[in-house]
């Protein structure tokens, strides 16, 4: 999906011919931060976080995590627009098993990206 310009919103300026695909909830999510961006900042949903941070800068690094745990110094990164996509992905994964938003879940994930992304989801 295309999120257009709105040139009534005060990020207008950061919603201007982005393309990132959007799930269902994410589409209701930016409608409702197009429409009041502090009031969904300030309901506390790390998801909207997420994605205006991915919006506003998709390139910039969301995760670094050790890329070998045997040498300690070399990171894989991951930028905000990669950390959205694939956060939209496990989302799909859990909907697809049953696991939908309410849904109280054990996450036994060690610290990892993996981890992030499926708070996120």
């Amino acid at each position: 999906r295309r999120c257009g310009r709105r040139t009534d919103s005060p990020d207008s300026q950061f919603f201007a011919d982005v393309t990132i695909p959007l799930s269902a909830d994410q589409r209701s999510l930016l409608s409702r931060y197009l429409a009041d961006p502090d009031a969904v900042l300030a309901s506390g949903n790390v998801a909207a976080r997420l994605f205006r941070t991915a919006v506003q800068f998709p390139l910039r690094t969301a995760i670094f995590e050790p890329h070998d745990a045997w040498d300690g110094r070399s990171y894989r990164a991951e930028s905000f627009s990669s950390l959205l996509h694939a956060t939209q992905q496990y989302a799909r994964g859990l909907s697809a098993r049953a696991i939908t938003r309410g849904t109280r879940t054990v996450l036994m994930v060690p610290p990892s990206r993996d981890l992030v992304r499926l708070v996120y989801a």
